[in-house]
C-alpha cells in the first residue's frame, strides 16, 4: 500500500528513517518524482511548498530561501548528497 504521494510504504520507511525528521516529503527532481529513493527526503512544509516544481539550483535563487540563508552550503546532507552525486548527472526538469 502506498501513501497519498503513491510512494511504497517500504521506501517512505526508509526516506524518513534516514532524515529522521518531521515534514512533508520533496522530490528533488521533477522528473523522477518518487520513483528514486534518492530523489526524495524529508523537508519543512515551507520549504516544500516555496520548491514547489522549481529545480534545487533555481529555488536557492529565490526570496524564500535569499531572505532564510537557504544555500547549497546550508541545506541539509540528503540535499547535499542529491547535489554532489547525482544533479551533474540528472537532465533538467
Amino acid at each position: 500500500m502506498s501513501n497519498s504521494y503513491g510512494i511504497p510504504d517500504e521506501i517512505e520507511k526508509k526516506i524518513r528513517a534516514k532524515d529522521r525528521t518531521e515534514g512533508s516529503i520533496e522530490h528533488f527532481n521533477n522528473r523522477w518524482h518518487f520513483e528514486k529513493e534518492w530523489n526524495v527526503a524529508i523537508c519543512c512544509r515551507g520549504c516544500n511548498s516555496s520548491k514547489g516544481t522549481k529545480t534545487l539550483l533555481t529555488w536557492f535563487k529565490s526570496p524564500y530561501c535569499v531572505e532564510r540563508k537557504i544555500s547549497k552550503a546550508t541545506v541539509a546532507g540528503p540535499v547535499k548528497k542529491f547535489i554532489s552525486e547525482r544533479l551533474r548527472t540528472l537532465p533538467a526538469c
